[in-house]
């Protein structure tokens, strides 16, 4: 509740044309509350980047440090013995690859991105969260085991401030300020870069249930995703298989129009089963709410979970 001392109540609000004042109200009330919320070109409007307000952060400048809604990813692999044992090890190589380049390499650029001279420093980075469960007989089961893992990497921030010119105006206290951001982007960078190492080499050993006798509960793994990856920032989902599950479907959670990247493997090389597979599998899929459906080959997977991975659009 706003308390208004000794300023008394507002006025009431004009019933007509008063579209301009409460306009600027809003923005008044925005920036005492310290938040402007900016939406770039290159980012989703749910990833709108947050920057605080000097006044209650004590930065020189609203835009000089930015950062970005985080990413809440699951995927599934399947390494049953449908497919060659290769398939779930290569994929797995692949996500350990794509987190590993989370870590942002160098020192923070002191000259724009851009040729032009225009624009940010540096671009801010998402953080990430992965969720990754294993396709076997109990895929929904909530019984932990060594098949599944959870790895984090934190979000990096972008600088858009440049380095105050010598002998420009308040040039020590400016050029204190700067440092000040500066510092703080590169310690984001460095705890990012620190985080995908460590959650790279989780993956990378991460063994796979690749036991002969274990059954392929696909859509159930899918649905363990569902029901336990966090709501936080952006969504997405992946799965890794050949799609030939048999157990029976087991569909509960939602994708909430979360997008979903299929790696479907196809040892037969048989198009016409494998297309029915997957037609089966995305109509199991639409009555969970899923969002756009992105199918690569095996062969593209590396480009693909890289692009998914960073939050991009999946083009392979």
């Amino acid at each position: 509740m706003l308390d208004f001392g000794n300023y008394g109540p507002p006025t009431q609000r004009r019933k007509r044309g008063g579209g301009i004042p409460t306009a600027i109200s809003v923005v008044a009330l925005c920036l005492l509350a310290g938040v402007l919320v900016v939406t770039r070109p290159w980012q989703s409007r749910s990833a709108s980047a947050t920057v605080q307000n000097p006044a209650v952060a004590g930065q020189a400048s609203q835009s000089a440090v930015t950062s970005v809604s985080p990413l809440s990813e699951g995927a599934c692999i399947d390494s049953t013995a449908s497919t060659v044992t290769s398939f779930a090890a290569s994929v797995r190589g692949d996500l350990a690859s794509a987190i590993a380049s989370l870590g942002p390499t160098g020192a923070v650029p002191t000259k724009p991105i851009d040729p032009s001279g225009s624009g940010p420093l540096s671009l801010p980075q998402p953080g990430v969260s992965l969720w990754l469960r294993q396709v076997d007989t109990a895929s929904l089961s909530s019984t932990p085991t060594r098949y599944n893992s959870v790895v984090s990497v934190p979000g990096v921030f972008g600088l858009t401030a440049r380095e105050p010119a010598p002998g420009s105006n308040n040039y020590t206290t400016a050029m204190s300020t700067w440092n000040g951001q500066y510092n703080q982007v590169s310690s984001s960078r460095a705890a990012a870069r620190s985080a995908a190492a460590k959650a790279s080499k989780t993956i990378a050993s991460l063994p796979l249930d690749d036991n002969q006798h274990t059954m392929s509960a696909i859509s159930a793994c899918v649905s363990g995703l569902l029901t336990t990856v966090p709501h936080a920032g952006s969504q997405r989902f992946l799965l890794a298989s050949d799609l030939q599950e048999n157990e029976t479907a087991q569909l509960t959670g939602s994708f909430h129009g979360a997008p979903l990247l299929i790696i479907q493997a196809c040892d037969s090389g048989d198009v016409s089963y494998c297309g029915g597979l997957l037609s089966r599998f995305k109509g199991e899929m639409r009555r969970l709410d899923v969002g756009p459906i992105t199918v690569a080959r095996p062969e593209n997977a590396q480009s693909a979970i890289y692009q998914w991975v960073h939050g991009l659009e999946v083009t392979s």
